[in-house]
């Protein structure tokens, strides 16, 4: 019998979200140690306006 195993649980598209921002979020910070905090600032600065507009999309989705 060729069964296909279903996985326990799927991922929402929030966790994915959620995964995706925690992956920038490191990706961020790996720079900011190598770079130094000052050359990023802006990058930081987009990192915070991209999350907060996530959030807004979570907000008006629900």
């Amino acid at each position: 019998m060729n069964e296909n195993p279903v996985p326990e649980s799927i991922p929402s598209g929030a966790e994915e979200d959620d995964a995706r921002l925690a992956e920038a979020r490191r990706a961020l910070q790996e720079l900011t140690e190598s770079e130094g905090a000052d050359g990023l600032a802006p990058a930081e600065r987009l990192a915070d306006l991209l999350e907060g507009l996530l959030e807004g999309q979570r907000g008006e989705a629900s």
